[in-house]
């Protein structure tokens, strides 16, 4: 027998360390691991009047890294809806701006004050970014004050600003604010049935103005919206006590709280009705600490809402949150979105998703 193995160019004792080996494979448990990653999640929120940034690492720690304040043309823009009319020939349009002298005069070929005043921001918060990690990076998730009611224009100038500066976004949408403060509370739903249904509702308060946004916990753990409204220009003031001021902001919260709420929006031909009342409140905001906006909170919605709010970190929550949804997209096996052009080797490759080790099986 030894001999026929010998003659087919296998030897006993190798098929019978194969054997084994199969065995061993077969009867032991197993599992993946990965190897260390080295891509942090990286996410920008920007609210009308400044934007922040927020870091998440491998082991689990989320540095909140820098608020830049806009210019007065960013601070413009988020407060319109639609594009400035233009002035130019409608060719410039596919003109570069880096050629745009090259025209001869046929038109002017500006680089475009939106895109510019939003460019400007993101670039301080990516230096900042940089600057923490000790090394450039490639890709950063957008938080914006709303996700549904953010006009089109506003969302296509942000996420061309983004690409201008060398970042990708990890996922296609843009991200919501208030969503995510819901999750930075330990609000969000829960899959396993651990966290119960309910209402809650999101105000966000800063010196831009007030935001409020009613979302339904569903039994199956989803986040929906129910209704929203977006006041600019309701911030806090020197006359924050004057009762027009103040009538205007219990009128908006007080709008969005009142019920009926409708149907249970997790069914696209409608479920059981909501409940009509309002189960926790979420703060966030720069100013959500205003003594005067916490007593018009408590005029509009209750003792009961307003004494068990909850503001963790109002300012970076949404950026913190969706700094670690970025970094476990980053590093799903499943992610293969390419780098900008040349990021990766501003990085030197160490945070690109081809600088990942591989996963690698091994017993236990």
């Amino acid at each position: 027998m030894p001999s026929l193995f010998c003659n087919r160019g296998i030897s006993a004792a190798a098929l019978s360390s194969l054997s084994a080996l199969l065995i061993a494979w077969y009867f032991y448990p197993w599992k993946a691991t990965w190897g260390p990653t080295t891509i942090p999640g990286v996410a920008f929120s920007l609210t009308p009047n400044y934007g922040t940034a927020a870091i998440h690492y491998a082991n689990g720690s989320t540095i909140s890294v820098a608020r830049v304040e806009g210019s007065r043309a960013y601070q413009d823009f988020m407060r319109r809806e639609a594009a400035p009319v233009s002035t130019t020939i409608p060719f410039c349009d596919y003109i570069p701006s880096a050629l745009g002298p090259l025209a001869l005069g046929m038109c002017a070929c500006p680089v475009r004050e939106d895109t510019a005043s939003v460019e400007a921001l993101m670039r301080e918060l990516r230096a900042s970014v940089a600057s923490s990690m000790g090394t450039d990076f490639c890709y950063a998730d957008l938080v914006l004050p709303s996700r549904l009611q953010a006009p089109p224009y506003q969302k296509e100038v942000i996420v061309k600003a983004l690409k201008n500066i060398g970042l990708v976004q990890p996922s296609e949408i843009t991200r919501d604010a208030g969503l995510a403060a819901i999750y930075a509370n330990g609000l969000g739903g829960s899959f396993d049935g651990g966290v119960p249904p309910g209402l809650v509702l999101v105000v966000g308060y800063s010196h831009s103005g007030l935001s409020a946004q009613l979302f339904w916990r569903s039994p199956d753990g989803l986040v929906l919206s129910v209704r929203e409204d977006h006041s600019l220009g309701r911030g806090p003031h020197t006359d924050e006590r004057a009762p027009s001021r103040t009538a205007g902001l219990r009128e908006v919260l007080q709008a969005v709280a009142e019920p009926p709420f409708g149907d249970d929006p997790t069914y696209v031909d409608g479920g059981d009705p909501l409940p009509t009342e309002i189960a926790h409140l979420v703060l966030h905001g720069d100013a959500v600490n205003d003594t005067a906006f916490r007593e018009i909170l408590r005029d509009a919605l209750g003792p009961r809402l307003a004494e068990a709010a909850v503001a963790r970190d109002p300012v970076f929550a949404s950026a913190a949150f969706y700094a670690g949804w970025a970094y476990n997209q980053i590093n799903d096996m499943a992610f293969g979105k390419e780098p900008a052009f040349g990021c990766c080797w501003g990085s030197r490759w160490h945070n690109c998703w081809e600088y990942r080790q591989v996963v690698y099986v091994h017993l236990i």
